[in-house]
């Protein structure tokens, strides 16, 4: 396990029989936090060569938010390409994913993508719109001449926003496969 702690990176067992914090031993909740550790639920800072887990010390909110994500095992973002996503998006795509109205795209190597810098088709905007509407129409028309080029996975939820009026397409398409401009994003977002 490689862990940094501020500029400082030591590399530590992945596992532990014994206790793996300096400042651990003989402690009340030294059995704790070696278990923890060893499950890949906590971590402690590497300092002056000496792995420490600051046991009385305050958690921070950022910390315990950490800890509840290892020990439940969420990961928030599945994506091969997470540490491509620039910084001022990630916690809106960690929301947007942990809501569940992004799954993300699969490679042809099979791995789970986000693609942040790849434009974004109607199609998968208006899924993604779709899934967070309440009720969904499986049965409204699509009277787009086009209507048949809509992947299988995105029409419920355009015969939702279709029959909601918030969408409403070109001259008799709606151009599924498309690149979404960022106006009509202004416009569907406007209408909902």
């Amino acid at each position: 396990i490689v862990v940094t702690a501020g500029t400082t990176t030591v590399k530590i067992p992945a596992t532990v029989n014994g206790n793996p914090f300096g400042d651990m031993e003989g402690h009340w909740a030294e059995e704790y936090t070696t278990q923890l550790y060893n499950e890949g639920v906590i971590n402690g800072f590497e300092e002056n060569g000496v792995y420490n887990y600051h046991p009385d010390e305050n958690m921070t909110r950022a910390q315990f938010a950490v800890v509840m994500a290892n020990k439940l095992g969420l990961q928030t973002l599945p994506f091969e390409d997470t540490d491509d996503i620039p910084d001022w998006a990630l916690s809106a795509v960690k929301a947007v994913y942990e809501a569940g109205y992004l799954t993300g795209v699969g490679g042809a190597d099979g791995k789970l993508y986000f693609n942040s810098d790849s434009p974004i088709t109607r199609a998968e905007a208006m899924t993604l719109i779709g899934r967070t509407m309440t009720e969904l129409d499986e049965n409204a028309p699509l009277d787009f001449t086009d209507a048949d080029e809509i992947p299988q996975w995105a029409v419920i939820y355009m015969r939702t926003l279709a029959a909601k009026g918030i969408i409403n397409g070109y001259d008799g398409k709606i151009m599924p496969l498309a690149n979404i401009t960022r106006a009509e994003v202004a416009k569907i977002m406007a209408t909902m």
